[in-house]
């Protein structure tokens, strides 16, 4: 009897165990979830917004969606950002030529980024 009760008290102590480094795991994931997501998400309206200021004079939705269109790749469309940010005489940080660059990739073109 003393045995099964031991026994008992182990797997009860196990579980316990089990359960409380899962749950750590779960918070981990959670945390960093909600860590990661807003900062995506903050990407994403500075670059519509620096888009709808300066780019919608010249670029309708159209120019991302055509057939022929110019650009194929991530990169390209960061160097033909560049390019339009330069003829404007606009004085953009990398980062926001990378916020553009994600707010057109998520939108339009959806080209891998690695």
């Amino acid at each position: 009897m003393k045995s099964m009760s031991l026994t008992i008290q182990r797997m009860t102590t196990c579980l316990f165990t089990h359960s409380l480094v899962m749950g750590s795991v779960f918070s981990g994931l959670f945390l960093l979830l909600f860590m990661v997501m807003p900062a995506i998400a903050s990407e994403d309206y500075q670059g519509r917004n620096l888009y709808e200021e300066h780019c919608v004079a010249c670029h309708d939705s159209s120019v991302y969606t055509r057939k022929d269109r110019i650009v194929h790749s991530f990169s390209e469309l960061k160097e033909r950002i560049k390019q339009c940010e330069l003829s404007n005489d606009l004085a953009w940080f990398d980062e926001e030529v990378e916020d553009v660059a994600t707010y057109l990739n998520n939108n339009f073109y959806h080209f891998e980024t690695r």
